[in-house]
């Protein structure tokens, strides 16, 4: 049979900072993916595109069109 840890005050923390903490770092995680999205996105209007100007509003309008 397992032996179950005992937490004493000093090393456990509380449920509630640990739910604050995880939801901030997958809002960070989330935010980071759509960064990376939305700059390969850039990337490749650029390559298949001439037009600078009008394949970085394009491609951010998709961007933020799929992630609405």
């Amino acid at each position: 049979m397992a032996k179950q840890t005992e937490y004493t005050s000093s090393s456990y923390t509380k449920p509630s900072t640990d739910s604050k903490k995880s939801q901030s770092d997958s809002t960070k995680l989330s935010n980071q993916s759509l960064a990376r999205i939305m700059v390969e996105t850039v990337c490749r209007s650029i390559v298949l595109s001439n037009n600078t100007a009008h394949s970085l509003q394009s491609a951010f309008e998709m961007v933020l069109k799929d992630h609405r």
